[in-house]
């Protein structure tokens, strides 16, 4: 008798389990919006959920399937997501109607997750104006040109350490990753990082410790994070490894405190808040606070822009053509690094071009998905889509980027669909590798300059060559839900100038 109760509780638990999960399944269809069936349990996302697909992939796989509409249904497991197609509701979403729309959908525990939940990307309303307000003065035009002399002494480590493995094999996000790293670090909080060291590898510990990881576990605390945060928090799963965070608390508070000790003075990142501290009676940011603000900065600087860099360097190596025409453009100014001040490198056109068409091809970060914080009705060609509050809304940036009806020949790596008289085609809200709004990335003058000075450096000592074992067109890695990278890696090879 014990049994069969226990059974009957276990079936009427598991009916009501089933029955709370498909109970939105009719939203979509009762507005009369064009969706995906959803399936049981995983709505429209089991690609993702299996890690089969990268999110990126599954929403272009969405996207497309609703070709000629402004926007589609589906499901992220039982909840109604609305898929963005269009430009102009993308424009509403992300700027026109912010503040119905100010938070990402990306859900991370303080508690759990203490350093990335202070990240401008995770915060939400209103504390996310105030974190994003504290990396803003960092990242102005002037703070950037003071920073290249640092950027170029990196490229310099970077070079040698090439030099003393010509012709070997590399991993192009490996030696990418180690490249930003130093940079970050330099540039930021004045440590040096010795990424390219194997016996005093310094900073670079935290980069080797591997802050995003690409294995099962490290995936599924991201995937947690973006579809099913209850999870995540269930099972305290963290995005960034404790032992990654320790290290870094460590050496951030160690270099405040040295500074603070000593009268030392940087015009860095790491002194704008150590300032900021000092100037009251008690000290705004205590050493989670400090070491989370640095993070961030750590983050956007090292991560996206190492891979932006790595796909780089792939691009050049598949299209020498266009590698010898860069080439060129920086020889017309100098042959010498120390040559390339800020006004150099914002008039290399073809440089830009090139950067700006990696971007389009292999955006970082494959999508962004915004909360719904007020009921909304977007409207767009006539068709309407109610939008209550605590659903989500997904800017699809890789699918748009790869749409032919907004780059035509979308596969082909044309970097002259940047040039400034083809510029006027692209239409606005189609092209958004930092996103676009209020909300977009703060780190753009930063990654872009240390991106151009690396190519810079490489390309003026360098050809590079896809290596042997690197064959046939690239795969993402599903492991790597959330960011744009490749399965198994880009193996490329540099060859000295001088023997080419």
């Amino acid at each position: 008798m014990i049994f069969i109760t226990f059974a009957l509780i276990l079936l009427i638990a598991a009916l009501w389990f089933y029955y709370w999960m498909i109970k939105e399944y009719k939203y979509w269809e009762k507005q009369g919006v064009q969706f995906i069936k959803p399936e049981f349990p995983f709505g429209n996302l089991v690609d993702m959920v299996m890690m089969r697909k990268t999110a990126g992939e599954v929403y272009r796989d969405i996207y497309r399937k609703f070709a000629g509409l402004p926007a589609g249904g589906f499901y992220k497991l039982r909840k109604p997501v609305l898929l963005l197609r269009d430009p102009e509701l993308i424009r509403t979403v992300m700027v026109k109607e912010f503040n119905k729309f100010p938070d990402n959908d990306f859900e991370i525990g303080r508690e759990i997750d203490p350093l990335l939940a202070i990240n401008p990307f995770a915060t939400k309303s209103p504390e996310w104006r105030n974190v994003r307000a504290i990396q803003l003065p960092s990242q102005t035009s002037s703070k950037i040109k003071l920073m290249i002399p640092d950027m170029i002494n990196c490229c310099k480590e970077m070079i040698a350490y090439i030099k003393d493995n010509i012709y070997k094999a590399h991993e192009a996000k490996a030696i990418s990753a180690c490249y930003t790293g130093d940079t970050v670090a330099n540039c930021a909080f004045g440590l040096k990082s010795n990424s390219f060291s194997s016996t005093d590898p310094g900073f670079a510990a935290v980069a080797k410790g591997e802050v995003f990881g690409s294995n099962y576990w490290d995936n599924f605390a991201i995937l947690c994070a973006m579809v099913a945060p209850a999870i995540g928090k269930l099972l305290r799963l963290r995005i960034i490894h404790k032992d990654v965070e320790d290290y870094f608390v460590k050496v951030i508070n160690s270099a405040s405190d040295f500074r603070i000790k000593n009268g030392t003075r940087k015009n860095d990142f790491l002194q704008q808040l150590i300032d900021t501290n000092e100037q009251g009676g008690k000290p705004v940011y205590n050493q989670i606070e400090m070491a989370g603000h640095c993070m961030t900065f750590y983050m956007d600087g090292f991560e996206t822009s190492s891979i932006l860099l790595s796909f780089a360097f792939y691009e050049l190596a598949r299209h020498p053509q266009i590698q010898i025409e860069i080439r060129e453009e920086l020889l017309a100014k100098s042959k010498y690094i120390n040559d390339f001040d800020i006004d150099a490198i914002n008039s290399l056109t073809k440089l830009d071009n090139f950067v700006s068409e990696t971007l389009r091809l292999h955006p970082p970060i494959q999508s962004v998905s915004r909360i719904c914080r007020s009921d909304i009705t977007l409207t767009s060609r006539g068709y309407e889509y109610r939008i209550k509050k605590g659903l989500a809304v997904v800017v699809p940036i890789y699918a748009l980027h790869t749409d032919p009806e907004n780059f035509p020949e979308p596969d082909v790596f044309k970097p002259e669909r940047f040039n400034k008289q083809n510029q006027s085609n692209i239409k606005k809200f189609t092209y958004l590798p930092f996103g676009e709004g209020p909300r977009m990335c703060l780190g753009i003058r930063f990654a872009l300059m240390q991106v151009k000075l690396a190519l810079i450096s490489v390309l003026l000592k360098f050809h590079i060559t896809t290596n042997e074992q690197f064959k046939g067109e690239i795969k993402l890695d599903p492991k790597s839900t959330f960011l744009h990278t490749a399965k198994g890696g880009l193996w490329l090879r540099f060859e000295d100038l001088e023997n080419v």
